[in-house]
């Protein structure tokens, strides 16, 4: 991922880039870590559904809306969830790498070329 194509910053975006640059060189340790994501993501999701029903419920219940009565208190909040909800597809998608990296070694290997005999050599 190079940086002029990477848009605005963003935690997904920022974990992914990281991603990108560092999983090659990690460790079973360090993967099985990063595959933690994937439970996380969960709770940060059940979370997060449980906050956005809280603030449904709010408003429901204030007769004035609260305080999101202007456009753009309620744009905010919309943009704030979205980042939320970006940042939770992001961890999904590492722990996922990871896993996969820890499950199949053998397709992140990397691969040579042996100049003089032409065999593909596992780094």
């Amino acid at each position: 991922m190079k940086t002029e194509n990477m848009g605005a910053p963003t935690v997904r975006r920022a974990l992914l880039n990281l991603w990108e640059k560092s999983s090659q060189q990690m460790n079973p340790e360090e993967l099985e870590w990063f595959a933690g994501f994937v439970e996380q993501a969960h709770l940060n999701a059940e979370d997060l559904a449980e906050t956005v029903a809280g603030i449904g419920y709010l408003i429901g219940n204030d007769e004035n809306g609260g305080n999101l009565q202007s456009k753009h208190s309620v744009m905010t909040l919309l943009i704030s969830l979205s980042q939320q909800i970006d940042a939770i597809a992001g961890m999904i998608y590492i722990g996922d790498c990871a896993t996969d990296r820890l499950i199949n070694p053998e397709r992140y290997q990397r691969q040579a070329v042996d100049n003089e005999t032409g065999n593909i050599n596992r780094a």
